[in-house]
C-alpha cells in the first residue's frame, strides 16, 4: 500500500522542491508513517511541521490518503521520531534530540575522561525503544538482506528484534570460546594490544546478504572486524546500523566507504 501512494507522496516533497525516491536506500520515510500511526495529534504542530520539514509533509499526506482522517500531530517528546538517512549520510530528524533526552550521560566511567552514554534508559522508555527499533529497521528494505548480525554484547539488545522485524534470522558474533561449533575468528586492533571476535563456519553462506546492528559506531575497528568476518564466509555487508555515532572518533573512515545508518550522532 505504501509504494501505491507514490504519487500523492511525490507531490507533497515537491511543493518544497525536494525529490522523493521512495526505495529506502534513498529516503528513510517509513519511520515517519510509524508514528502518524501511533501518535496523538495536534493540528497546529502539524502546520508548523509541514512548513520545515519535506518529509514529514510527504508522510503525513500518504497518512490522509490511506487512513481517510486528518493529520495531527501531538506530543513529540512522548512519541519521539526517528531519524532518516540516505546511505552514508549523517541526518537526523527535527526530534531526535527527544531521543537523546532518555539516554542517560555518566562522566568519568569506565575511567576517568570518558562521557558514557547509557542505553538502558532509552530500552527502558517504551517508545523510545519502539523508536529505535523502527530506525535500525529502515536502513535496509527487507528483500535486500538474508539475515542480520548483532555483535556482543549490546548489540545483542537490538539485532534479535530487528531480524524479527524485518522476517529475517539472527547470527550472533561473539568473543572468543563462547560458541560451540566451529568458528571462523578475526582479530583487530585496539588502544592497546588486540582483540578477537567469532562466528560459527556455517552462519552465513556464500553469497548471502547481511545486515550488521550494534549499538554504537566508536572508533570502528569491532565493526570493520565483523565486516571482514563476514566476508570470509563468502558473505556480502549490504550495510551496518548504530544505535549511537560518536562522529569525533571517525570510525566510519574504518568502514570503507559501506553503507552506513546510524540514528544518533554525538
Amino acid at each position: 500500500m505504501f509504494f501505491g501512494k507514490r504519487k500523492q507522496i511525490v507531490e507533497a516533497g515537491a511543493r518544497h522542491n525536494l525529490s522523493l525516491h521512495c526505495h529506502a536506500e534513498t529516503v528513510k520515510i517509513v519511520p515517519y508513517l510509524n508514528y502518524f500511526a501511533t501518535t496523538d495529534f495536534s493540528p497546529h504542530r502539524h502546520a508548523a511541521q509541514s512548513a520545515t520539514d519535506p518529509l514529514y509533509e510527504a508522510a503525513a499526506t500518504f497518512h490522509r490518503f490511506s487512513s481517510g482522517r486528518r493529520v495531527r500531530l501531538g506530543s513529540a517528546a512522548a512519541k519521539p521520531r526517528v531519524a532518516f538517512s540516505t546511505p552514508n549520510a549523517k541526518i537526523e530528524s527535527s526530534d531526535m534530540p527527544n531521543l537523546k533526552q532518555l539516554i542517560r550521560e555518566i562522566p568519568d566511567w569506565p575511567k576517568p575522561g570518558i562521557l558514557f552514554y547509557d542505553i538502558t534508559t532509552l530500552m527502558k522508555d517504551q517508545a523510545g525503544l519502539a523508536a529505535v527499533i523502527d530506525g535500525l529497521k529502515s536502513s535496509v528494505n527487507a528483500d535486500e538482506i538474508d539475515a542480520v548480525i548483532g555483535i556482543e554484547a549490546r548489540g545483542f539488545f537490538f539485532a534479535p528484534t530487528v531480524a524479527h522485524s524485518l522476517g529475517k534470522g539472527f547470527i550472533p558474533v561473539r568473543k572468543p570460546k563462547k560458541l560451540p561449533a566451529a568458528t571462523e575468528s578475526v582479530e583487530y586492533a585496539l588502544e592497546y594490544g588486540t582483540d578477537k571476535l567469532e562466528i560459527h563456519k556455517d552462519a552465513i553462506h556464500p553469497g548471502q546478504r547481511i545486515l550488521i546492528v550494534d549499538d554504537v559506531l566508536a572508533t570502528g575497528g569491532t565493526a570493520a572486524a565483523v565486516a571482514q568476518l563476514v566476508e570470509k564466509l563468502g558473505g556480502k555487508v549490504v550495510a551496518l546500523a548504530f544505535v549511537i555515532e560518536l562522529d569525533f572518533l571517525s570510525g566510519r573512515d574504518k568502514l570503507n566507504g559501506r553503507r552506513i545508518h546510524s540514528l544518533l550522532h554525538y
